[in-house]
């Protein structure tokens, strides 16, 4: 996670579902740091998400946005996006990122009111130009959702 910015962690309840969204959370990664590495609001360096995506070794047991933290201490606000199977197995990967990003948008405007409701000045305008940049680049990109696991032959 960034030390300043945006940044998106992830937990993920099988291989199937990192194989699917670490890339997207990688991807997002990538273009929050070119444009979103900056300060936004004196309160606060980090404006974070944590993936929580559900599979069949562990399941999250909710979904959307949820558990908003702020440390005060540590200049972060941050929030849980919690995502079940059915939005992501068997579903079209153009479908699982136009969701990804609409629940990265829902969590960051709500830690951006968050931060209103606290009485903390945020450069609305320059973060949501930013962030819409990021947004409008991941989903016009085809972001690649399988990872190529590759096993050695057996042994003869």
């Amino acid at each position: 996670m960034p030390e300043l910015g945006i940044g998106l962690g992830g937990q993920y309840g099988d291989p199937e579902s990192a194989a699917v969204y670490m890339p997207m959370q990688q991807r997002l990664n990538e273009l929050f740091e070119e444009h979103c590495a900056k300060s936004y609001c004196t309160a606060v360096n980090e404006f974070s998400m944590i993936l929580r995506v559900s599979g069949k070794i562990w399941n999250f047991d909710s979904e959307g946005v949820e558990r908003m933290r702020r440390s005060h201490k540590k200049r972060y606000i941050t929030v849980d996006i919690v995502i079940p199977e059915k939005r992501w197995r068997r579903v079209p990967k153009d479908k699982v990122r136009d969701d990804l990003a609409a629940l990265v948008r829902t969590a960051l405007v709500l830690e951006v009111g968050r931060l209103k409701k606290d009485k903390v000045d945020v450069d609305e305008v320059g973060f949501w130009r930013d962030v819409d940049k990021v947004l409008n680049k991941f989903l016009s990109e085809d972001v690649p959702t399988q990872a190529v696991i590759t096993r050695p032959a057996p042994s003869p």
